[in-house]
Formats: C-alpha cells, sequence, structure tokens
C-alpha cells in the first residue's frame, strides 16, 4: 500500500499548481483583460468554474451561469438566458475537463503501490506553507 503522506504531498502538489495557474491569471481578470492562452478550471466542494478568454461560467449541481468578465468583472449579472449556444459549449467543455479529471484521480487513486517522486525543494516549499507534515516519511 502507499504511503498516505505520498498521496497527500501530490495532491498538494497538483493543488499548488492549479492555485499558481488561477493567481498567474489575477492581474489580468482584475483589469477586466482576461484572454488567457488556455482554460483555467476551479472545482470546489459547491462548484466548479470555468474560465475561458472573456466569459466566467459558472456550474453547480442545479444551475450553470455564464459571465462576460470584460463588462461584468464582478460576475454580478449572468448572460446564459441570451448566450444559451455558448453556455452550452463552455458546460460542455467544463464537464468533458472534469470527468477527465476523474478518471486520472480514480487511476491514481487505484494503483496502492505506486509512489512520486517530489523534489526535495518543493517538498521544502509544501511544507512551509503547511500541506505536509514536517516529519520526514518512512
Amino acid at each position: 500500500m502507499s504511503d498516505p503522506r505520498t498521496r497527500s504531498s501530490v495532491v498538494a502538489a497538483a493543488l499548488c499548481g492549479w492555485l499558481s495557474s488561477l493567481c498567474a491569471c489575477a492581474p489580468a481578470l482584475e483589469a477586466g483583460e482576461v484572454s488567457q492562452a488556455r482554460d483555467v478550471i476551479a472545482t470546489m466542494s459547491w462548484e466548479s468554474v470555468l474560465l475561458r478568454g472573456n466569459h466566467s461560467l459558472r456550474l453547480d449541481s442545479t444551475r450553470r451561469s455564464l459571465y462576460d468578465l470584460a463588462h461584468d468583472p464582478g460576475e454580478l449579472r449572468p448572460i446564459h438566458d441570451e448566450n444559451p449556444a455558448l453556455t452550452d459549449r463552455l458546460s460542455e467543455a467544463l464537464r468533458r475537463e472534469l470527468r477527465s479529471q476523474l478518471q486520472t484521480f480514480a487511476a491514481f487513486s487505484d494503483s496502492q503501490d505506486r509512489q512520486v517522486a517530489i523534489a526535495p525543494e518543493e517538498l521544502a516549499e509544501l511544507r512551509a506553507l503547511g500541506y505536509v507534515d514536517a516529519q520526514e516519511p518512512r
């Protein structure tokens, strides 16, 4: 069986990568100049968000909300009713990515003896941020 601390380290490393991607686009979001070259996807327990171009799609278990970040950076006025085709297209892209992430996570979770090497400097950074116990794995 794999060491749970190693698994936690990998999940924490993935989370750090996602946070880094999100933080990298924060200045553009604030300035209303969102034109990232790739989608940014955030998943919380209550909703998933897809940022593509100037649009933000929020998807939870009961509804979809689409916003135009160039004209509404505070996401106060949803535009999904006026843009059903775009809402459908972004919803499908988000669902497809979420399915892919779930499959990847399931494949990783099913491999009981898989070990992942993390560079010492990355492990030190994760420890400093509190994502990994200070104690070395045995």
